[in-house]
């Protein structure tokens, strides 16, 4: 077959000038949105239990209900001047979170969820072929209506995700489609949710820390790391990894987990990197390592062991004040304990309730639950 007939009649190049043209109207918006800029492809990316859902439904609420939300402002207040959005439809691919995880971090508070906030349920689509499939015909419903996005929590919970040409081909065909989405004179934005991976979380994190394909990385615009902070469980710090038109400085973010009307981030302050990873973990005394606790028991203490005191921002007002932190012992979690977890979680019980109810961490119970679901607990757990 001639190289001539495989090619489609109908491609042809466009002049610079119309590209410049058609753009135009986007060009000086364009220059306000620095971190996370419209009509991208970005990286959320936090290892088990940090809140890396937590942040993206915080942006997915602020996005959906606009400038005049109180979740606006919330995000706002976080990520500073860097970011601006417009109101616009907003869908969330959540290949992880049920229902009943769902109801707990946002209902339960009676909550004003923006309308135009849609959240795909899990076991809706089962491969990455189907999330592609699905991404493309949405962005073609909605080229033309105005600015759109699509937060994807995480490409991991889809067979083939584990394929490094497969995934390539997946992000290289999501940039397709955000440039594709232009032509229509509006903006697709895309959020990817993607697990931390590092040995030790005592040193500072990068690019290198993101699980998938280095497609991922060299594609996206912008990406994020949610890491561990040694203030205590419910804090974490949010550090930029790459941005292509944003300095992030030398400073990072720390963000203070609030339930008080649902699950959300707060800004805490701003801190050096250094001061906020942390500190290496204890070497484990005799007594720990003997039989007796080292064949039944797994150690959840948090190897940030939290100094004296730190200095962070007033989050209203903007003063510092002194934030006292102890070290907190974290519970040793017995086989007993894991089975009991698993028929609760099998009851349907929330993750939250859960945590209550065996006096854990929800973040230790989440981490936990998820070996079990992978099959890569230490324990064979069938029988429960």
């Amino acid at each position: 077959m001639l190289i001539s007939n495989i090619i489609d009649k109908d491609i042809k190049s466009v002049p610079l000038k119309e590209i410049i043209e058609r753009n135009k109207s986007q060009g000086e918006l364009s220059k306000k949105r620095k971190l996370f800029a419209q009509g991208e492809l970005h990286v959320i990316s936090a290892p088990t239990g940090i809140g890396k859902s937590v942040l993206s439904g915080g942006l997915g609420w602020a996005t959906a209900g606009g400038k005049e939300s109180e979740h606006y402002k919330l995000i706002k207040n976080i990520l500073g001047d860097d970011w601006d959005t417009t109101k616009q439809p907003v869908e969330y691919i959540d290949g992880e979170n049920g229902e009943d995880e769902l109801y707990d971090r946002y209902g339960r508070a009676n909550m004003d969820c923006p309308d135009n906030f849609t959240v795909l349920l899990p076991g809706t689509l089962s491969n990455i072929d189907e999330l592609e499939a699905y991404i493309t015909r949405r962005a073609q419903e909605n080229k033309s209506k105005g600015d759109y996005t699509i937060f994807i929590d995480q490409p991991r919970c889809y067979k083939g995700y584990y394929s490094h040409q497969r995934m390539q081909e997946f992000y290289v065909a999501l940039k397709n489609i955000i440039s594709d989405y232009r032509k229509g004179g509006y903006r697709l934005t895309i959020f990817i949710i993607e697990f931390l991976e590092a040995d030790t979380f005592c040193k500072p994190v990068s690019c290198e820390n993101i699980a998938g394909t280095k497609e991922l990385k060299r594609k996206a615009h912008t990406i994020v790391a949610l890491c561990p902070c040694r203030l205590g469980e419910e804090y974490c710090f949010l550090k930029v990894l790459k941005c292509r038109s944003y300095n992030p400085g030398k400073e990072v973010t720390v963000l203070k987990r609030n339930t008080d009307n649902g699950v959300f981030f707060h800004f805490a302050g701003k801190m050096q990197e250094e001061d906020a990873l942390p500190l290496p973990a204890r070497k484990p005394t005799a007594s720990a390592a003997s039989p007796v606790f080292g064949k039944d028991t797994l150690d959840t203490s948090c190897a940030s062991v939290v100094p004296s005191v730190h200095e962070l921002y007033e989050e209203t007002t903007g003063a510092v004040k002194k934030v006292s932190c102890s070290s907190k012992k974290g519970k040793k979690v017995t086989l007993e304990i894991l089975q009991r977890m698993k028929q609760l979680h099998n009851q349907k019980i929330p993750q939250q309730k859960i945590a209550n109810i065996l006096n854990l961490s929800r973040k230790t119970v989440n981490k936990y639950l998820q070996q079990i679901n992978q099959g890569t607990c230490a324990w064979d757990l069938s029988s429960c």
